[in-house]
């Protein structure tokens, strides 16, 4: 294709681009989740006031060898504090060894550890209460077993709320153990046991008030069966 930039500014650009992209990694990601409809009027025009959005834009700079600083902005109108404010944030990804890493941020930290070639560790936290832990092992090539703690929430806007601000939110502990089975094509099958506990729906504007509109909902054991492919 004909360019009417001269080749010598063109080079220049060019130089100086890839430089760029051999130091830096900028991204940005958004995510626009469904609406909680139940109960909703089917012929009734959607509502942007029921739409979850998500915005991330992050810049990578390299430090020492496989270590990173990552500087991010991000956005939300529905997660657990500050929601409809961009956020700017940090993280230190430092990794010494292929058998340990760990990230190290604002709001969040992340950590794995493989202490052999079959065994992992790793557990995250994200600001306020999202907490996993899991220990994984690697019986054969195509079957592991695996071990899982879970402190995890959602929420969401519900059609036809009074409040404005209000969510649905839903909270819940688990433990669980199973097995994972790699098949065919990278699919890979989980099979898990496990007991879900403190776990309850409330309505309200945020966590601090959880004991309104509030419903308690049993523990108990479940069975569960995923199937996924990995690229």
């Amino acid at each position: 294709q004909h360019s009417n930039i001269p080749p010598f500014h063109y080079s220049m650009c060019e130089t100086i681009w890839n430089s760029l992209k051999k130091t830096f990694l900028i991204s940005i990601s958004c995510r626009i989740s469904e609406t909680f409809n139940y109960g909703k009027d089917p012929g009734k025009n959607h509502n942007i006031d029921e739409t979850t959005v998500r915005a991330t834009a992050y810049l990578r700079i390299p430090h020492k060898g496989t270590n990173s600083w990552f500087l991010f902005v991000s956005y939300s109108n529905n997660r657990e504090f500050l929601n409809h404010i961009p956020l700017p944030g940090f993280a230190y990804w430092y990794a010494p060894s292929r058998r340990f890493f760990v990230i190290l941020g604002v709001p969040f930290v992340t950590l794995t550890m493989r202490p052999t070639d079959d065994t992992s560790l790793s557990l995250s936290y994200f600001a306020i209460h999202a907490v996993r832990a899991s220990v994984k092992y690697q019986i054969l090539e195509k079957l592991g077993l695996f071990a899982t703690f879970a402190w995890a929430n959602q929420a969401y806007y519900r059609a036809d709320r009074l409040h404005h601000y209000d969510r649905l939110f839903y909270y819940e502990k688990r433990i669980s153990t199973g097995v994972t089975v790699n098949l065919p094509r990278e699919f890979i099958m989980e099979i898990a046991a496990g007991y879900s506990f403190d776990r309850f729906y409330f309505e309200a504007e945020d966590y601090d008030e959880r004991n309104r509109n509030r419903l308690d909902v049993e523990d108990g054991s479940f069975l569960s069966l995923n199937v996924r492919v990995h690229f």
